[in-house]
């Protein structure tokens, strides 16, 4: 997670009118306070949040009201790719 944040930074620093909602361990929120435009969704894995329908459920339930432009996974798993497939259709 470390490595992605000067990335992140520098995409929201020169794309001012973008959002960026990022999915990870709650643990690692505060690297990500920095910029408004980064909302995070913290899942908590020690404590069973880690099923994929938790998680799905959890994502679908923050940005309901949320139109995605793009999703993209940056960790590419099992886990990751299907909690992506079934946001394909949103």
């Amino acid at each position: 997670m470390i490595l992605i944040r000067p990335i992140l930074e520098l995409v929201v620093n020169n794309y001012k009118d973008l959002n960026i909602w990022l999915v990870s361990n709650k643990r690692f929120r505060s690297l990500f306070e920095f910029n408004d435009q980064i909302k995070f969704i913290g899942i908590d894995f020690k404590n069973g949040g880690g099923d994929i329908f938790q998680i799905y459920n959890q994502i679908k339930n923050e940005t309901k009201k949320i139109n995605f432009d793009a999703i993209y996974d940056l960790h590419d798993v099992i886990r990751s790719k299907i909690i992506r497939f079934l946001f394909f259709f949103k």
